[in-house]
């Protein structure tokens, strides 16, 4: 073999090129065309190291590689040595499942770093600076351009199905810069977050902020005619409340000198479709759905039920790291697939007359053997320009088994036959793999192996 690389591609995309090429230093442009070398089997010993191999009298390794390449090989030659290989994305998928795991832990470090979290409870018509309701992870954590702005609560609503159960919450929210212009608007739900420059909010709670009423013979009720709001609190917790329940209490007169306790009613809601109204002794006195416009009479006080006044609960987040992790499950699931692609292998060497041929691949292998028996049925006899058979025939015509050398048949070491390489077109055409020897263990492909030495 010549110290100069002085090798033919067959079917060589540039990309495949480069990338064989990369485990080597090329020094030159016509090196730079060429595989590294130990790709190349020198020796007819490296081709039988892989396993499994196979040896054709008066084949030339120029149409082995012409046939590889039909079959979707990438093919190289070096002199008398062939190496071809395709599938070569099953050999990588490994790797890129591999980084895509690291990019989905390294995701996961870089939220938990640099993320922020916080909630907030806003009524309707409410509004926040984004900041301010942030608190970091971490001391490494840098706010982005999201929390210097403004969020606004327009609505608040909830979707009732006829039952009467909880449809889903929505929440029209915008998002003002520090100037008071609009740069987003957005009705969120459940699972239906708004995003602005980094920023996440979710609606994740609820709440009955106020109650908003005509109160007649109250001394809150302002002058002419007008509704308002009366807050309510939350009585979750309390002894004898079982869930979510608000209460308020609005008073039918001053509050009397001596300090004590000015006589009301009590408003009772649990959500937005009923309220209860109790007198001062706790005693109920009826239900009305708010925007009914019914009136009820209790304590000489006429209370109109209009609305009640809804807060969303939204829950922020800032996490860098989530692109990521998305990234990182995206290509885990690609190379995952990828993985179960072949990744096949062969080598060749041609020496003294006698083309030396080994394979492995990584899974399929009954397939590959296959793929590579078909192959070497259809190799050109240089001596007779028919078609070498490895299955018992040459070209068309037979040749009689007792005028022939025998060939190497067995898979095994223990039971390898020598042949005379100079038995030129009376090579045994009735040559099969001797199946006895039962070498199909790992990536072994189950081809008759040969001797390391020919001997004359």
């Amino acid at each position: 073999m010549q110290d100069e690389c002085a090798c033919a591609c067959v079917s060589l995309p540039i990309p495949s090129l480069l990338l064989l090429a990369k485990a080597r230093h090329i020094h030159n442009d016509k090196a730079r065309h060429c595989m590294p070398r130990w790709r190349f089997a020198q020796t007819p010993e490296r081709i039988y190291n892989q396993g499994s191999a196979e040896v054709l009298p008066d084949a030339d390794v120029k149409d082995l590689g012409r046939l590889l390449s039909q079959k979707g090989y990438q093919v190289f030659r070096q002199g008398p040595s062939l190496y071809a290989f395709k599938g070569l994305a099953g050999r990588l998928g490994p790797i890129g499942v591999h980084a895509s795991m690291l990019a989905i832990m390294a995701g996961v470090a870089i939220g938990g770093l640099g993320g922020f979290k916080g909630s907030v409870m806003v009524p309707q018509g409410g509004d926040f600076l984004v900041a301010q309701a942030l608190a970091p992870n971490s001391p490494a954590g840098s706010l982005p351009a999201g929390a210097k702005q403004v969020l606004h609560v327009n609505s608040f609503n909830v979707d009732y199905r006829p039952d009467g159960s909880v449809q889903q919450f929505k929440s029209d929210l915008s998002v003002f810069d520090l100037d008071g212009r609009e740069k987003q608007k957005k009705t969120i739900s459940v699972n239906q977050p708004i995003r602005f420059d980094g920023v996440t909010a979710y609606q994740t709670d609820w709440s009955i902020a106020a109650v908003t009423l005509h109160a007649q013979g109250s001394p809150l009720q302002p002058e002419g005619d007008q509704p308002f709001n009366l807050p309510m609190a939350s009585l979750e917790g309390q002894p004898g409340v079982s869930g979510q329940a608000w209460a308020t209490y609005i008073p039918a007169e001053r509050a009397p000198a001596d300090g004590s306790k000015p006589r009301g009613a009590s408003i009772f809601a649990r959500d937005f479709q009923t309220v209860v109204i109790y007198d001062a002794q706790g005693k109920f006195v009826g239900v009305r759905r708010p925007g009914s416009g019914l009136p009820i009479q209790v304590e000489g006080m006429s209370l109109v039920i209009d609305d009640l006044v809804g807060s969303t609960g939204l829950e922020l987040k800032v996490d860098p790291g989530v692109p990521y992790v998305y990234a990182g499950f995206a290509g885990l699931m690609i190379t995952t697939l990828v993985s179960y692609l072949s990744h096949s292998q062969i080598w060749a060497l041609q020496e003294e007359g006698l083309l030396h041929i080994g394979g492995r691949t990584n899974r399929a292998t009954l397939a590959f053997a296959g793929e590579l028996s078909n192959v070497l049925d259809q190799v050109p006899d240089q001596g007779s320009g028919k078609q070498i058979s490895s299955r018992g025939q040459q070209g068309s015509n037979s040749v009689p088994a007792a005028t022939a050398a025998p060939l190497y048949v067995a898979a095994d070491s223990n039971l390898r036959q020598q042949a005379k390489p100079g038995a030129g077109a009376n090579r045994n055409p009735d040559y099969v793999p001797n199946d006895t020897a039962g070498n199909m263990n790992g990536s072994s492909i189950g081809f008759a192996s040969v001797d390391d030495e020919i001997q004359n």
